[in-house]
């Protein structure tokens, strides 16, 4: 069974995670709350953290599960790990006129301070989980997905 929704999300806000005296930063309520209904009794949070993460990482191809796992106390190179194997599923997973590497190249290059990501022009039919993620979900500029999604769609039916 699948703790949570998005396996890669979730295993992103698990790796930043930060727990001390039973009491958790870094993660959404949503999944905070989850956390504790899987929780064992007699369990600590952080004991519930890593089943949850082990749980998650337990149907993830073995050569992705053995890249998290080498970096996870590095929550930087974590999140980069991460961002990398859901951008390469979401590659795998597009159709033959979807230009999806080229739209995970320029979510790679993403530049935080500009807010700014033109995915226009690659006939995308859907757009990775991992932009609902820091730092895009904090710092694309309102609208410009959006926009730049929109600016796709239309020319395929113009």
């Amino acid at each position: 069974m699948e703790p949570l929704s998005d396996r890669y999300t979730t295993l992103y806000y698990l790796a930043q995670a930060e727990v001390k005296d039973e009491q958790v930063t870094g993660i959404p309520e949503h999944i905070y709350k989850r956390i504790n209904e899987l929780r064992n009794p007699g369990e600590s949070l952080a004991q519930a953290i890593e089943h949850v993460r082990d749980q998650s990482l337990g149907d993830l191809p073995e050569d992705q599960r053995s890249r998290i796992q080498r970096v996870w106390n590095d929550k930087t190179q974590a999140s980069k790990e991460l961002l990398e194997v859901a951008l390469q599923k979401w590659v795998s997973e597009g159709g033959p006129e979807e230009k999806r590497a080229e739209a995970a190249d320029r979510i790679r290059r993403y530049d935080s301070s500009k807010g700014e990501l033109d995915l226009s022009r690659l006939n995308l039919k859907s757009l990775p989980a991992v932009l609902g993620l820091p730092p895009f979900s904090t710092t694309l500029k309102p609208g410009w997905l959006l926009i730049s999604f929109l600016d796709a769609f239309l020319a395929d039916e113009i």
